[in-house]
C-alpha cells in the first residue's frame, strides 16, 4: 500500500512507518527463526541521509525515520525535506519537531546484538571452509549436498581446486570463491603483507553496511593465513559497469538515478573509514565491490573493499611503490606522506569519472607511461576531462573532488549530504495532495502512530518494571545464597580451627604416652634386675646354708670358723635377699603404678583420634559446600 500512487504522502509514510516498527520491535523473533544475512543492514534501520544504521530513530516532520544527529545536521543547512524536497520549516525556520521511534529503536538493538553474536570475529577451523569449484559457479544454497561435499575443504586442497576457485589476484594476495556453513565467503590468501594490520584495519570498519564485512581468519595444513571475508555476487564495479555500459546507456535518467546511488553509497562507506580515523589511499572502481544491481529496477548495493593498509589488486605501481598513481592525488605525488582524507576524496573523483566512463577506460589512458602521469598530474599540467555522454550533474561531483587545492576539495561529510541532497532535487519521493478521505485516514493514522507509540511506552515501562523486579529477586537470591556459603565457609573454618587445636592436643598426648611408655620400659626393666638379683641371692643362699649344714657335722676348730663365716655370709645374704625383694616390690609397685597412669591417657588418645577424624570429615563437607 505504501508504494501505490493513490495513496496520500503522509498516510502512506506515517502508516510505513508505524507498522514497520510495530512488526520489527514485536515480531523481531519471528523473523529471526528464519535466515538472516547479517552482513548487510536492512533498509529500514539505515539513515537516508547516512546508509548507515541508525543510533537514536527519530520520526520528522514529513514522516520518514532519520538517526537525530543527521537529520538534524540536515536541516541546520537545508529547509527541505531530504526524501521529498518538500518544505520542512515552520514560521520561516527549519521544523526541528522529531519524535524518537522507540520500537524501530528495540528492534535495531535486538539486531546488533544478535550481528554481534553471529559475525562475532574469530579463528575458523579449516576444515569448516569449502573453496568453491563449481562449474557453472553457482552459490552454495543451489548445490546439491553430493556437490557440496565433492569440494575441497581449507585443510586438503590442490593446486587445481585453486585455479577453480579464483575470483580474483593481485600484486600480494589472492582471493577465491568459498563458503563455510551455509554462506557464500571470499577467501583471501595472502603471499606478502601485513595479514595482520588488514585484519585489524577492517575489524574496525567492516561493521558499516557499505563496508566489506570481514568474518573470521583461518589457517591451512601449510600454515598459509587466510581472511574469510564477505563475498559480493557480482564481483567488482569496474567489470560490472563494462558489463552493463550498453544497458545503462540506453536509459539516461535510469542510469543518473544508479549512478548517484552508488556513489552515495560509497561517500557513506567512505565516511566511515574517515570516522575510524583511517585512511583508504587505492580507491578505485575496482575496489568497489558489487553485491546487487538491477538495471530495470534502479536497484544497487554496493560495498568499499581493500580498505586500510591493502594494496590494489592488478594495479601496476610507479618504482615498485604501493601507489595507484593514476588515482593518487597531485599533492601526494609530489609528497608521498601528504595522504590525507582529502586526498582519498581526489580519488573518490577520478573514481567517478571511471564510473561515468563505465569502467572501460583507464584514467589517462592517453598516455602509456606512469612516470609522465605523475610528473604532469604533480604539477597540475594533466587532469581528466568530461566523459563523452556524462551528465552534468554527476560530472561536477567529479570536478568538486579533483581540485588541485586539497583545501578546495569536500569532505566525504559534505559529499554524503551533497549527493543526497541532488538525489532528491532530480529524483524526489512523488507527494500527492492528500483528499478529504485521506486527510481523514491521516488523522486516524496519526492517532493510531500516538496510541502505537503509547503502548510502545506502555510495553517498554512494563518489561523495565518487571526486569527491574526479576533483577531485585535475583540479587536477594544471590544475598540469600551468599550467606549460606558464608556461614557454611565459616562453620568449616571453625571445624578446621577446632581440628588444628585438637591436633596440637594429640601431639602432646602422644609426647606424655611416648614418655610414660618409656618409663614403664625402664620400670619392667628394673623389676627384671631386681628380680635376677634376687634369685641369684635366693641360689648363693642356699649353697651357704648347705655348706653350713655340712659344717655343723664337723667339730674341730677349722670348722668352728668356717661355720661361723657362713653363718655371717648367710646373715648377710638374707639381708640382702630382704633388701632386693623389697626393691623388686617396689619395682613393682612402680610398673603397676605406670601402667594405671598410662591406661586412661591411651583410651583418651585413641578417643582423640577418632574424634579427630570425625571432624576432618566435617570440615571438608563444610567447605565443599561453602
Amino acid at each position: 500500500q505504501a508504494q501505490t500512487d493513490d495513496t496520500s504522502y503522509i498516510v502512506r509514510h506515517f502508516e510505513r512507518s508505524l507498522l514497520k516498527s510495530e512488526l520489527l520491535a514485536l515480531g523481531w523473533k519471528l523473523t529471526m527463526e528464519s535466515e538472516v544475512d547479517f552482513s548487510t543492514a536492512p533498509s529500514i534501520f539505515q539513515c537516508p541521509i547516512s546508509l548507515k544504521v541508525m543510533e537514536e530513530p527519530v520520526f520528522a516532520a514529513d514522516g520518514f525515520i532519520y538517526d537525530r544527529k543527521f537529520i538534524e545536521l540536515w536541516l541546520h543547512e537545508n529547509q527541505v525535506s531530504p526524501m521529498t524536497n518538500q518544505p520542512m520549516s515552520r514560521d520561516g525556520s527549519a521544523d526541528l519537531s522529531l519524535r524518537k521511534n522507540a520500537p524501530l529503536k528495540m528492534a535495531i538493538d535486538d539486531w546488533e546484538e544478535k550481528r554481534h553474536q553471529e559475525l562475532k570475529f574469530d579463528m575458523i577451523p579449516s576444515i569448516d571452509i569449502r573453496f568453491n569449484t563449481s562449474r557453472p559457479r553457482r552459490q552454495v544454497r543451489n548445490l546439491s549436498q553430493q556437490e557440496r561435499d565433492s569440494n575441497p575443504t581449507l585443510d586438503n586442497y590442490s593446486d587445481d581446486d585453486l585455479r577453480l576457485a579464483q575470483i580474483g589476484v593481485g600484486q600480494d594476495k589472492s582471493v577465491y570463491r568459498g563458503w563455510w556453513g551455509s554462506r557464500d565467503v571470499a577467501i583471501v590468501r595472502f603471499r606478502s603483507g601485513n595479514i595482520d594490520t588488514e585484519a585489524g584495519a577492517m575489524l574496525r570498519l567492516s561493521r558499516h553496511p557499505h563496508l566489506i564485512t570481514l568474518y573470521g581468519f583461518t589457517t591451512d595444513a601449510f600454515g598459509s593465513k587466510f581472511l574469510i571475508e564477505e563475498l559480493a555476487p557480482l564481483g567488482s564495479l569496474d567489470v560490472v559497469a563494462e558489463n552493463l555500459a550498453q544497458e545503462l546507456r540506453a536509459d539516461e535518467t535510469g542510469r543518473q538515478s544508479i549512478f548517484l546511488d552508488i556513489l552515495h553509497q560509497i561517500s557513506s562507506g567512505m565516511h566511515g573509514v574517515v570516522d575510524a580515523g583511517l585512511l583508504h589511499r587505492d580507491l578505485s572502481l575496482r575496489n568497489i565491490l558489487v553485491v546487487h544491481l538491477d538495471v530495470n529496477e534502479k536497484k544497487v548495493l554496493v560495498k568499499v573493499s581493500d580498505f586500510g593498509t591493502s594494496q590494489a589488486m592488478s594495479v601496476q605501481m610507479h618504482n615498485d611503490l604501493s601507489i595507484p598513481c593514476r588515482w593518487t592525488a597531485p599533492e601526494v605525488l609530489r609528497n608521498r606522506r601528504k595522504f590525507s582524507e582529502k586526498s582519498d576524496v581526489y580519488s573518490f573523483g577520478v573514481l567517478v569519472w571511471e564510473l561515468l566512463s563505465f569502467g572501460e577506460s583507464m584514467p589517462y589512458w592517453q598516455v602509456q607511461e606512469d612516470s609522465r602521469v605523475i610528473e604532469e598530474v604533480a604539477n597540475g599540467k594533466l587532469c581528466l576531462e568530461k566523459p563523452m555522454g556524462a551528465d552534468e550533474v554527476t560530472w561536477n561531483v567529479a570536478s568538486m573532488c579533483m581540485q588541485l587545492d586539497p583545501s578546495s576539495r569536500p569532505s566525504f561529510l559534505k559529499l554524503l549530504f551533497h549527493l543526497r541532497s541532488v538525489k532528491t532535487r532530480l529524483f524526489p519521493v512523488k507527494v500527492i495532495t492528500p483528499t478529504t478521505q485521506q486527510l481523514k485516514v491521516q488523522d486516524t493514522a496519526r492517532h493510531i502512530l500516538s496510541q502505537a507509540e503509547l503502548e510502545a511506552q506502555k510495553l517498554i515501562d512494563q518489561a523495565r518494571s518487571e526486569a527491574s523486579h526479576l533483577r531485585q529477586m535475583a540479587e536477594d537470591e544471590a544475598s540469600r545464597i551468599l550467606c549460606e556459603a558464608q556461614t557454611k565457609l565459616q562453620e568449616a573454618e571453625r571445624l578446621f580451627v577446632e581440628r588444628e587445636k585438637q591436633n596440637r592436643n594429640d601431639q602432646k598426648n602422644e609426647t606424655l604416652i611416648k614418655e610414660l611408655t618409656e618409663r614403664l620400659e625402664n620400670a619392667c626393666e628394673e623389676r627384671d634386675i631386681w628380680k635376677s638379683h634376687a634369685r641369684d641371692i635366693e641360689k648363693e643362699l642356699e649353697a651357704a646354708k648347705i655348706a653350713l649344714s655340712d659344717a655343723s657335722r664337723i667339730h674341730d676348730e677349722e670348722s668352728s670358723r668356717q661355720l661361723n663365716v657362713l653363718k655371717s655370709r648367710i646373715s648377710i645374704l638374707e639381708i640382702e635377699l630382704d633388701d632386693a625383694k623389697a626393691k623388686l616390690r617396689a619395682a613393682q609397685q612402680g610398673l603397676d603404678d605406670e601402667r594405671r597412669q598410662s591406661w586412661p591417657l591411651q583410651q583418651e588418645n585413641d578417643k582423640l583420634k577418632e574424634r579427630n577424624s570425625v571432624l576432618e570429615a566435617l570440615a571438608q563437607a563444610a567447605s565443599v559446600q561453602a
